[in-house]
């Protein structure tokens, strides 16, 4: 910072106000420097924590939907059963009206 405010002295750019007010140009620069850098800091703390949220949600959904999908295949295996008891059942009421 001390070579960039030397710089501009020696080359006349804002010579005037960089001598009378080197300290406070200087803390000026760094403050709103600093101010920059922490605003977006701050700012990218928050879209990391939004993207942990919805990370998390995610997970949670797909957590969900696994165990739907493992529901409904277990109520697909049991209705498969029934069908199977049905079809059993017709064939025998077939085999036994026939026999009369």
């Amino acid at each position: 910072m001390r070579k960039a405010v030397d710089e501009c002295i020696k080359n006349n750019i804002l010579t005037d106000v960089l001598k009378e007010q080197r300290t406070s140009a200087m803390l000026e620069a760094l403050t709103t420097y600093n101010k920059k850098a922490y605003e977006e800091g701050i700012r990218e703390e928050g879209r990391e924590e939004m993207r942990l949220f919805f990370a998390d949600e995610l997970l949670a959904k797909e957590s969900q939907l696994s165990e739907k999908e493992r529901q409904l295949s277990e109520k697909e295996s049991q209705l498969s059963e029934k069908d199977n008891e049905i079809t059993a059942l017709k064939a025998e009421l077939e085999r036994l009206t026939q026999g009369k």
